[in-house]
């Protein structure tokens, strides 16, 4: 999985999937006509992306039913929804379609500077292909556009994390990300990983790391990164039956 690498790999939910829009109206009125199917068309989108991402084959059906749910909404009275541009992206990407990808993100952040996902997921591409100085500057780039953007957040964490010196800079940002998503378990995963690596240094480290993987143990059982992050903790703390259990929980939730 991708996850474990980039937090735009992280899936759309990794990445902040877009959520289906609220529509405000004043208390006593009735939503438009128009605005409860735009809500309606959103969770029918929303709904055939996260069937085919959970079954995890992204096949030619997968992708024609995914991009034609969201292409219904790209364009809503003569405009285009930034939203619907991005996910339309996600599907080109998930499908192998990078370049369709890429041009479907960028279109999104013409159209919305400040959306995060689309701005997060631009910066992943350039991780992705080893640019890594352009990659942090488009994070915080994408954070100075949005504080609130836990996915450039997280990235930004991955990217400090790499370097011994700025571990405690990647344990602030990945903080900053739970204050904005408390239960952003790539968050918890990530941070996991980076007190697992400065333990080697500060050794008492080790328990938080542990703590950390707990946390997200109990905000979702089944979420399997997590249990190989756990595995590399009981590695290092010498308990080789907790590691293999741990190994074997991941692989059972994510063959």
């Amino acid at each position: 999985m991708r996850e474990s690498c980039f937090a735009l790999g992280l899936s759309a939910m990794a990445l902040g999937c877009v959520h289906t829009p609220q529509v405000r109206t004043p208390p006593g009125d009735s939503p438009p006509v128009a605005a409860e199917e735009v809500t309606r068309a959103w969770e029918d989108a929303s709904a055939v992306f996260a069937r085919n991402d959970a079954a995890g084959a992204w096949d030619g059906e997968a992708c024609r039913e995914s991009l034609a749910a969201f292409e219904r909404i790209r364009t809503r009275e003569g405009r285009q929804d930034p939203r619907a541009v991005y996910m339309s992206g996600l599907v080109a990407e998930r499908c192998g379609n990078e370049d369709g990808a890429r041009q479907l993100y960028e279109r999104a952040v013409e159209l919305d500077p400040a959306l995060c996902e689309a701005r997060t997921a631009l910066g992943v591409g350039l991780m992705e292909r080893g640019e890594t100085a352009a990659a942090r500057a488009a994070f915080e780039e994408t954070l100075r556009q949005d504080a609130r953007c836990a996915p450039a957040y997280l990235n930004l964490a991955i990217l400090q994390s790499e370097n011994p010196a700025e571990r405690a800079a990647a344990v602030d940002s990945l903080r900053r990300a739970l204050a904005v998503r408390a239960d952003y378990l790539p968050a918890l995963n990530q941070m996991a990983l980076v007190y697992l690596g400065w333990s080697e240094e500060r050794p008492e480290l080790l328990d938080l790391a542990a703590v950390v993987c707990r946390q997200a143990q109990l905000i979702d059982d089944g979420y399997a990164p997590i249990y190989n992050t756990w595995a590399l903790i009981e590695v290092a703390r010498g308990d080789l039956t907790a590691a293999v259990a741990k190994l074997s929980r991941a692989r059972q939730l994510d063959p």
